[in-house]
């Protein structure tokens, strides 16, 4: 009998052990779920803060004969253009004032 109160008693002291740890043990855990959210708001302001980096596409530069030259045949072709469509509008031959 003595063993089995002595086995009884011991019990009880362990659960009374283990219930003085868990409190500690959630409150531990919670502060360590605290931290990590305090960690991903931290991350989640670090992102926000950088700006977005612009792929900028490099041109080749054009030497300013390029520039010419090309501006000349865009002014040529708008004639051309303009030509065509005033025949369109108007066949030649067809003018009142002729």
């Amino acid at each position: 009998m003595a063993k089995a109160r002595k086995k009884k008693a011991k019990r009880k002291t362990l659960a009374k052990a283990k219930s003085a740890r868990r409190p500690a043990r959630k409150a531990a855990a919670s502060a360590r779920r605290g931290k990590a959210k305090a960690r991903k708001k931290v991350a989640s302001r670090r992102k926000a803060a950088k700006p977005a980096r612009r792929t900028v596409r490099k041109t080749k530069q054009r030497s300013v004969s390029e520039t010419l030259s090309r501006a000349a045949e865009t002014v040529i072709e708008t004639v051309r253009e303009t030509g065509e469509l005033r025949d369109r509008l108007e066949p030649p031959g067809e003018s009142e004032t002729a």
